[in-house]
């Protein structure tokens, strides 16, 4: 009980510093610094003629070499409760991210609003994959509404799911994972190979969360009183090459009735609305409220269980 406790400190104690102080400096941020793990030991790597299994090897490496500063620190803290208390609640926050989404969101919307397609295509781009120089607002809007679909999965559901599981530990090698997926997860010629096993722990990871993100998209968007038309979301999911994106996007698609489209790619429900900007804004609501529901609803719960059975 006294360790349930300490999880339910430290998580509410992370919420609060992700409200209050947002994402912390780089230096201290384990995905920056798995960031210049991976690009400083990557080369070495490549020299192998398996690219697959060389792929394997540098993925564990790079959770291997930035997990030990942090769980060192955890572990030197543990001596002092407080002080333990305070690291981890540090720790857990940079596993996940709410206000940064409304943060990097808002510079699109306050562009387009001002009509700068330019300039809200530069700030789309640090956010997506896919290029955004030819985007029209209508793309653009679609673009942000699936980033901040997708994000409430691999940037918040997944790693407080495998906190609920796994404690810290859990939850900091599933953002690790996100961060090499978002790296190397590519189907291109210098990354297919070398990049697979990133893509498929990150495939595994996030496969449970993102049909967790279903139920909190759809119940709040019903708390919000948006969603018009329930659309099937199991007949869109089939339009991705991801097993898992489709579930986040395509409820968003279900929530607002919007057409969500990447050209050459998928569409989601073909006869919806056209995004706009005021529809960006409202599935950043959805997501607010899914992520904090998400704590009250699933994740305080499931920590009271363990506790209690286990």
């Amino acid at each position: 009980m006294n360790n349930l406790i300490i999880m339910i400190v430290v998580l509410i104690g992370a919420l609060s510093i992700d409200i209050i102080f947002g994402e912390p400096k780089e230096y201290i941020h384990p995905v920056v610094f798995s960031g210049r793990v991976a690009s400083a030991i990557e080369g070495y790597f490549r020299k192998f003629d398996n690219r697959f299994r060389a792929g394997i090897l540098f993925s564990i490496a790079v959770i291997v070499l930035t997990a030990i500063p942090y769980f060192l620190a955890v572990y030197l803290s543990s001596f002092i409760l407080v002080v333990y208390v305070v690291v981890s609640m540090v720790i857990l926050k940079t596993t996940f991210s709410i206000t940064s989404m409304g943060e990097h969101i808002k510079l699109i919307t306050d562009s387009l609003k001002k009509g700068n397609i330019m300039e809200a295509r530069m700030h789309l781009s640090m956010i997506v994959r896919r290029d955004t120089s030819r985007l029209n607002e209508n793309e653009i809007s679609s673009a942000a509404i699936e980033s901040i679909a997708e994000g409430l999965v691999d940037g918040y559901i997944t790693p407080l799911f495998f906190f609920v599981f796994f404690g810290l530990p859990g939850a900091f090698i599933a953002r690790i994972i996100n961060t090499l997926d978002s790296m190397y997860g590519y189907k291109d010629r210098k990354n297919f190979e070398f990049g697979r096993f990133s893509a498929f722990m990150d495939t595994v990871i996030n496969y449970i969360p993102a049909r967790i993100s279903w139920f909190f998209i759809t119940f709040s968007s019903d708390i919000l009183n948006y969603r018009s038309k329930a659309i099937p979301v199991r007949r869109y999911i089939r339009r991705f090459d991801s097993v898992n994106a489709g579930w986040p996007i395509a409820s968003m698609a279900s929530a607002l009735n919007l057409r969500l489209e990447k050209k050459g790619h998928y569409i989601v429900n073909d006869d919806g609305y056209q995004p706009g900007v005021a529809d960006i804004e409202k599935s950043m609501k959805i997501y607010y409220l899914a992520a904090y529901s998400y704590i009250v609803i699933f994740v305080l719960p499931l920590l009271v269980i363990m506790a209690v059975f286990l």
